[in-house]
């Protein structure tokens, strides 16, 4: 470990370059031990206050942002550790220097992300509030803290007030270049200045902190009203992506120098920002073993495009340091344009590939559609239903009345359902291979059991032939009929089979797409499995009334 792997936390530094220069030989053991008596009372004490913090706003603070506090615990929790690992030092007499070691590798792991965390859990801690608008929140919340405890606040009161009012001049001089929603903008933030100035002089003055307030929050939502405004006339432009306009727009601006220059370079950042929240929203779906066979096609071909897309931003912030240069800059925004497309194209594959997962997928058209559906609501066609324990115990009942019932719906018992879970859960080292092993010889149980009533029904369709002498063109139209829905449930069942195998092949070669392909084959075969009983059920019923009405006459 090395003196210059340092944190955002000055006080850790000071920690780690102590603890490292004990490890070096020298000697700083008492600055040591009082620079982290120091620093372990300060984070026992915050332990301590932020849970009693969160209650004093209340179970609404908690239900909105519990997730992010339990975070912040957790990380504090963690750095406690590491301080206590350090203060292990001093335990013994002869000195603990692998506890130096520790701690100290504790710390450099964990500091970084509490510092992020305690940044995001402040703002919205302090903005946490009635009203909609962050601003009116904090200054409720310092204005309570200055009446009772003014020496210990006021301070901070004076320095937000202060911050607040440079962000409304800027937002003053932004909307002064005039566009969609300038004037109203304006407007607001002029109004809301002009209240912040009569806080600041009045504010010991707590009667008149409430209409302060009130008015602050009516003139936030003019100024918001101006620049949603403005913000939807950017969303439109030259590309498909509003995001994409609304860079291209602000960009623009600013290169022509309606906009300072950093305004090119905030703008590009909030949509690098909105692609890598999209890009990642795949990236989980992906995660997960995927069936859609347009996924596993499309994703070459958006590996591709991110990559093109990185190289036409990387392309943009070299121009920005460069020097904006209209026509360069407007060469670029061609390329981009033409990527985020492509992109979107791309993405939109994605997006309706996860809009499937947890739903019902329609056989005929691939639509997902909600559990309650009883059939497609894009095209109509009955769906497949997913069906209890209790219910059966093969994954396809083959008898003369036919196994799958409940009208035109696929019936899928848990039985399939557990050869895709057990996929799944290899994938995610949730089961070993015997585990998955012993699912797979089981699924191949199932596929004996299939083809034995596979028999049993070319059995009873030979029997037709023998049963009457006499026959009609209908008659043989329909014992034909039977004949080929037989010999597409054959190919069902070998198509299932080959899913099998398929995802048998991840224990050699323990790649997902092994995963991905058998269990889209073993889908496609229990479908085809499906079409045909319903079809051949169909066939049967006409061909014994035909045989009936035969015999008959």
């Amino acid at each position: 470990m090395s003196a210059t792997q340092l944190t955002p936390s000055e006080p850790t530094n000071q920690l780690l370059n102590l603890a490292q220069c004990i490890l070096n030989g020298e000697d700083q053991t008492h600055a040591l031990d009082e620079s982290l008596s120091a620093q372990l009372a300060l984070v026992e004490s915050e332990i301590e206050l932020v849970p009693n913090r969160a209650q004093e706003l209340g179970d609404s603070f908690l239900e909105h942002h519990g997730e992010l506090y339990e975070a912040l615990l957790h990380h504090m929790n963690l750095y406690h550790s590491g301080l206590l690992e350090l203060a292990s030092f001093f335990d013994n007499e002869e000195p603990n220097l692998s506890a130096l070691e520790n701690g100290s590798e504790r710390l450099l792991e964990v500091t970084a992300p509490l510092v992020e965390l305690q940044a995001i859990y402040g703002h919205v801690y302090s903005s946490f509030g009635s009203s909609r608008f962050p601003m009116v929140n904090v200054l409720e919340r310092l204005l309570a803290s200055v009446v009772k405890n003014p020496s210990e606040t006021e301070e901070e009161l004076k320095v937000v007030l202060a911050g607040m009012i440079e962000t409304l001049e800027q937002s003053i001089a932004l909307a002064s270049k005039g566009g969609a929603g300038a004037d109203e903008a304006k407007s607001g933030a002029e109004k809301a200045k002009s209240i912040l100035s009569k806080i600041q002089k009045s504010y010991s003055d707590s009667s008149s902190n409430s209409k302060h307030l009130e008015e602050l929050g009516e003139a936030l939502f003019e100024m918001e009203s101006g620049d949603e405004e403005l913000r939807l006339s950017l969303q439109e432009g030259p590309s498909v992506m509003p995001a994409a306009n609304i860079f291209i727009n602000t960009a623009r601006r600013a290169v022509s120098g309606e906009l300072p220059k950093e305004a090119f370079m905030g703008a590009l950042l909030a949509y690098e920002e909105h692609i890598n929240e999209n890009w990642a929203a795949i990236e989980r779906f992906l995660e997960k073993p995927v069936e859609s066979a347009s996924v596993q096609e499309e994703l070459p071909n958006t590996m591709e495009l991110i990559d093109h897309h990185e190289e036409t931003l990387e392309r943009l912030k070299e121009h920005y340091e460069a020097g904006l240069d209209s026509a360069k800059f407007e060469e670029i925004v061609m390329d981009l344009i033409e990527v985020v497309e492509a992109f979107k194209e791309s993405g939109q594959v994605f997006i309706e590939a996860a809009g499937r997962v947890g739903k019902i997928v329609c056989v005929s058209c691939g639509r997902g559609n909600p559990k309650t559906n009883n059939n497609c609501e894009a095209c109509g066609v009955a769906l497949p239903k997913i069906v209890d324990d209790g219910q059966s115990d093969s994954t396809f009942e083959l008898s003369e009345h036919g196994g799958l019932e409940d009208e035109n719906r696929m019936l899928m018992t848990t039985n399939l359902a557990r050869i895709f879970q057990a996929c799944e859960d290899i994938a995610e080292n949730k089961i070993d291979t015997e585990e998955f092993l012993s699912v797979l010889e089981w699924a191949d149980g199932l596929l004996k059991q299939m083809n034995q009533g596979l028999k049993q029904k070319e059995r009873e369709h030979n029997h037709l032939y023998q049963g009457s002498e006499e026959t009609t063109p209908e008659l043989e139209l329909e014992r034909d009929t039977l004949g080929e829905v037989l010999a597409f449930f054959e190919a069902g069942i070998i198509e299932w089979e080959a899913g099998l195998k398929e995802i048998a092949l991840y224990l050699e070669e323990p790649e997902v797409r092994h995963l991905k392909s058998g269990m889209s084959r073993v889908w496609e075969g229990a479908s085809a499995i499906h079409r045909c009983q319903k079809i051949g059920d169909a066939a049967q019923q006409k061909l014994d009334e035909l045989t009936s009405n035969s015999n008959q006459t």
